[in-house]
């Protein structure tokens, strides 16, 4: 993750509060990184993070002081969506990129790539394009300003990378939800590029067979 722009962090992600994925998230933040947490409720994990690992310390007196501090935050933006509501929160996000595009704004999607590497991009853009703010806002639980956000930041990076978990795939429309986080990067080319790409992450060996 050294080589990322930012990382999208979507749904209850057991993975995401072990000590060497949280370590993995800050020198990702180290290098410049930043990270949306999509997510109902605010882990703390994404929230207030201490780095427990002594090797990762270059001087042993570092980790009492640390793990007496408050720690900080990894996200650099948190968004609260309404449960179930991942895929119009991807939906808006699609709609604010490409509204940029008509609009002859950067929006970092790439033609090109789209073009050579995917299927199915006219069904998708229809899609974005007949669902209103109104119903993405309704279904999503988010507002318009704080998708544009999400943009704004999915526009500005070279190279992205979306993680997921439980939270994203446990549910009735699981499939759905991990389909539209892969639509969200290969519209930007986030496919096959080193510092970008999905990991699906998975929290314990049971899960494989829920």
């Amino acid at each position: 993750m050294e080589n990322t722009d930012l990382i999208f962090i979507f749904g209850n992600n057991p993975g995401t509060n072990h000590p060497r994925m949280l370590t993995s998230l800050q020198m990702a933040k180290d290098h410049g990184a930043k990270i949306i947490a999509v997510n109902p409720l605010p882990e703390v994990s994404m929230m207030r993070v201490i780095n427990p690992n002594p090797q990762d310390y270059a001087n042993p007196l570092e980790l009492p002081l640390a793990l007496l501090g408050k720690g900080h935050s990894l996200a650099d933006l948190y968004l609260p969506v309404r449960v179930n509501g991942d895929v119009a929160a991807i939906k808006g996000i699609l709609k604010d990129l490409f509204e940029r595009e008509r609009a002859g704004f950067i929006s970092a999607i790439d033609r090109e790539f789209i073009q050579s590497f995917t299927e199915g991009f006219e069904a998708l853009l229809a899609d974005v394009e007949t669902a209103s703010w109104e119903e993405i806002e309704e279904n999503s639980g988010l507002t318009r300003n704080q998708l544009r956000v999400a943009a704004d930041m999915y526009a500005a990076s070279k190279k992205t990378i979306i993680a997921w978990c439980l939270g994203v795939t446990q549910q009735r429309n699981g499939v759905d939800n991990v389909s539209m986080i892969v639509n969200l990067l290969l519209v930007g080319g986030h496919i096959g590029r080193r510092g970008a790409g999905t990991v699906c992450v998975r929290g314990h060996s049971n899960v494989q067979g829920d």
